[in-house]
């Protein structure tokens, strides 16, 4: 009887406590897009967070049909923000710049273990030193090839080794001219050396890093395409698609011999392409090698009244444990040394090693998004060049035709 009247006053004075407890419980809200790539893990991750931290209660709000960006702005202008958000690497800058993402930059360096992110990681969610959000994953681009039209045309395989001076533009070209075929006779080649798109937000901008382009200059006030580097560039890509050594065909469909695309198409490679291939770094260029460095950036709120309760999800969202979950359920490549070097951490794609991915995060450079005007900008460049593609107008007199008025737009801040 002793011990029942025992047991019943230690239940009466833990009830006590289990109001206090519940209302000392923050809630925030993370409004996502890109989780839906693989929203189960996504859910785990957070139930981890909140078994870890039983403090905080994560509401997830997820975007399946398009990107949130929208929505996020008139909550915020409606006194109703998310706590958490993914940006489209295109819109960061926008967010950085209109204040809608805070500055977690000591945050980041109280909690982040910064020096685990490969060097141009960190550049990429920065504006002028200050960190504004952590990379859940990051898009690079690197490049496929179909090992059986390179055994039957008796090409050597491309380099794997992003400094191989031997693995560059002439080399590359040659092959890509080797690989194009005329299946049916009809004089018009059906498989093309090597695919790519040519929007100038895509994978072209490769070449123009390669040459040693910067498309603006570092203050975002100067037209530089229009320089030497870039006309070469530019003039490069031209050439091998009006000699059918270029395309934007596709490559799970074996209708071009090489192709550059961002690490996680070899799951969709895996799944649908009938031939052996492998990856390979992008070849050198004039100025040596490069790709882009494109983070999904997850930042916190600068309008959240619950910013440290939100750091904290976000900075467990991105740590080192999550990013391991991630990189085996195929969101790759992702931005932590210690887990991006680490073979065991991919699913199994068939890799043997990973210099192609490790050596893209070494020479990679961020996007040159960092002006409001950049979309606009980079369509009436798309719009200038669809002549030159089609070989009824050179580089040269096509970006003059935009000179002027993209440094117009630069003009605006």
């Amino acid at each position: 009887m002793k011990s029942m009247r025992m047991a019943i006053v230690i239940v009466m004075i833990s009830a006590l406590f289990w109001p206090a407890a519940y209302a000392e419980q923050t809630e925030i809200t993370f409004l996502s897009y890109f989780i839906a790539k693989d929203e189960a893990l996504g859910r785990q991750i957070i139930a981890d967070f909140e078994r870890e931290n039983p403090d905080i209660k994560v509401n997830l709000e997820v975007f399946k049909a398009d990107y949130p960006h929208e929505q996020t702005i008139l909550r915020i202008a409606a006194g109703n923000p998310p706590d958490v958000i993914d940006v489209h690497p295109s819109r960061l800058y926008e967010f950085i710049s209109q204040g809608i993402l805070a500055d977690i930059t000591e945050f980041a360096y109280r909690d982040a273990d910064l020096a685990d992110y490969f060097d141009p990681i960190i550049e990429s969610v920065s504006l002028k030193g200050r960190i504004y959000a952590l990379p859940q994953r990051i898009s690079t681009y690197v490049l496929f090839y179909n090992k059986d039209l390179f055994d039957n045309a008796g090409l050597n395989y491309p380099s794997r080794n992003w400094f191989d001076k031997s693995w560059n533009w002439d080399t590359f070209y040659e092959a890509a001219k080797r690989l194009r075929r005329d299946t049916n006779g009809d004089g018009v080649y059906d498989v093309f050396g090597a695919s790519f798109d040519r929007n100038i937000r895509g994978k072209i901008i490769t070449f123009i890093f390669q040459s040693g382009n910067p498309i603006f200059d570092e203050d975002y006030t100067r037209f530089e395409l229009f320089n030497e580097s870039g006309l070469r560039a530019l003039s490069f890509v031209q050439n091998g698609v009006l000699e059918g050594a270029f395309s934007s065909a596709g490559f799970a469909n074996s209708t071009s011999a090489m192709h550059i695309d961002i690490p996680p198409s070899m799951l969709t490679f895996k799944e649908s392409a009938s031939f052996n291939f492998d990856v390979a770094a992008l070849p050198q260029g004039p100025a040596g090698p490069a790709t882009i460095i494109q983070p999904v950036p997850f930042g916190v709120v600068a309008a959240s009244k619950k910013q440290e309760a939100a750091w904290r999800f976000l900075n467990y969202f991105t740590n080192r444990k999550s990013s391991e979950l991630w990189s085996k359920a195929g969101v790759i490549v992702q931005p932590r040394k210690s887990v991006a070097t680490i073979l065991n951490n991919y699913p199994d794609l068939g890799l043997r090693d990973l210099s192609p991915f490790i050596g893209a995060m070494e020479v990679g450079r961020p996007m040159p998004i960092n002006h409001i005007n950049y979309t606009q900008i980079t369509d009436m460049i798309n719009n200038a060049l669809r002549p030159v593609w089609k070989g009824e107008q050179d580089v040269r007199r096509a970006l003059e035709s935009i000179k002027g008025p993209v440094e117009e737009l630069l003009k605006a801040r």
